[in-house]
């Protein structure tokens, strides 16, 4: 009676596309987070001209996030520029009468600085988890396949069996008198 067969277990291949899916998914969403939210397109636009345009009173409204200064021009266009450190800016902006208001600088959200920091423990353990899997699952086939025994186990029956064919072959005489 033949022993009955495994379910083939699925490819190891399967296991690092999943692997990879999962990781890239993990990209995406840390890029989302980390980078900041804008509702509305901004133009770059260099500090001197930032500095001309407050000058001809061309800057309605700004706002300073540390070093990185948002505003809206009189004509409603939204611009940004960066602050070199200008320790005359507030006292210009005041005398050319521009709406100000200052925050502090944007930093990640906790969600996204948690993700950062368990990147790579998540990464290295997944590695560990399929390593484990294509040792246990399918040591035979694959990547790590090296170290599988071929050897197949005997039932009693074919055991006997194969007993008896060692002996008749070292005994050719006895080959009618065995069964």
């Amino acid at each position: 009676m033949p022993e009955p067969k495994r379910p083939q277990t699925p490819q190891w291949g399967k296991s690092v596309a999943l692997w990879v899916a999962i990781i890239l998914v993990l990209v995406v969403v840390v890029a989302n987070l980390s980078a900041p939210s804008r509702s509305t397109p901004q133009s770059q636009l260099p500090y001197s001209e930032f500095l001309a345009k407050v000058e001809e009173g061309a800057v309605a409204s700004v706002e300073i996030r540390g070093a990185e200064i948002v505003g809206k021009l009189a004509n409603e266009q939204q611009f940004r520029t960066f602050n070199p450190g200008d320790p005359e800016l507030v006292r210009t902006l005041r005398e050319k009468n521009v709406r100000f208001d200052a925050k502090p600088e944007e930093g990640r959200s906790l969600l996204a600085a948690i993700i950062f920091q368990m990147l790579p423990f998540l990464v290295i353990l997944g590695i560990w988890i399929l390593v484990m899997r294509q040792m246990q699952n399918g040591a035979g086939r694959g990547a790590m396949g090296f170290g599988k025994s071929r050897a197949k186990m005997l039932t009693e029956k074919q055991a006997k069996k194969a007993s008896s064919l060692i002996v008749l072959a070292v005994q050719p005489g006895l080959a009618g008198t065995h069964r």
